[in-house]
Order: C-alpha cells, then sequence, then structure tokens
C-alpha cells in the first residue's frame, strides 16, 4: 500500500481544535513520510521582526522592508530554532534542477574516479569544465534522440 505524501501541502486545522497554538492554526508540511513529519505553522505572528532576530545575532540588515518583516511562530516544538521561509529563488522547474544536479555530479564523479585511476587530466582541475561540457552534450544528443517521435511504417 502507498503511503500519502502531504510533503509540501497545508494543513488547516479544524475548526474545533482549540488547543494553542493549533487552534485556527494553518501549518505548512516541510517532510512528510514513513519516519515522520515535520512543518511549520505559518499564520501565528511573534512580537519580534525579522530585524530584532538578526539583531540577537549581531547582525545588521541594511533593507528597512526587510527588517520589518514580521517573524512568525513556527509552533510548540523547539522553538529555539529558526527557519526562513522565501520564494523560489529561481522560476525553474524541478526536472531541469534535477537535471542539472545530474549532470554536475556525473561530472564530479567521472573527474574523482579518473583522478582515482590515476589519469593526469590536461589543464589540471579546468578539465573538470571539460567533463562537465562533454557529458552535458552527451546528455542533450540523447535526450534530442530520444525526443523525436518514432517514423510511422
Amino acid at each position: 500500500m502507498q503511503q500519502l505524501n502531504l510533503s509540501n501541502h497545508f494543513l488547516i486545522a479544524m475548526p474545533n481544535l482549540a488547543e494553542p497554538p493549533f487552534s485556527r492554526g494553518v501549518a505548512l508540511l516541510c517532510q512528510h513520510d514513513e519516519n515522520g513529519a515535520v512543518g511549520l505553522l505559518v499564520n501565528q505572528l511573534s512580537e519580534y521582526r525579522f530585524g530584532d532576530v538578526l539583531a540577537q545575532m549581531k547582525l545588521e540588515c541594511a533593507d528597512s522592508e526587510l527588517a520589518d518583516a514580521p517573524v512568525l511562530i513556527g509552533g510548540p516544538v523547539q522553538q529555539e530554532r529558526g527557519f526562513v521561509l522565501h520564494r523560489p529563488l529561481m522560476r525553474l522547474p524541478e526536472s531541469h534542477l534535477k537535471y542539472a544536479v545530474g549532470v554536475v555530479l556525473s561530472s564530479f564523479g567521472v573527474f574523482f574516479l579518473g583522478e582515482g585511476l590515476g589519469t593526469d587530466w590536461p589543464g589540471g582541475d579546468v578539465a573538470l569544465l571539460y567533463v562537465a561540457a562533454s557529458l552535458l552534450a552527451v546528455s542533450q544528443a540523447a535526450i534530442a534522440t530520444l525526443a523525436r517521435e518514432p517514423v510511422a511504417a
């Protein structure tokens, strides 16, 4: 039986749940799998602003809008920890990111396997860039070949 994974989903408290801080709570499930769940309440304001938190860490914030951003109460567990929720850094589909990470990791794997086998890479460490470019070219050619529609006989 496949287990329901609610990662990256919101849970909204039932109206009859009166236990603070979950009363009227909206939780973002960051992780949910067979090992358990981790979520953050995202609608419970604290008395702090982001600038206050940075000041406690002896950090300055030159951006007044950022310094005035509200700090939320993430929940009753491990309140000494902080998490930052932000919009995506890039607007790329997840598949593109996984592809890029795959090319980079494969490049490192090929390069360091070669080093372990005693390969004297031309250009030293710069050869890693050539390995990455070669793997990217080969993978793009494979994708283009596989993406072609079969010719009807």
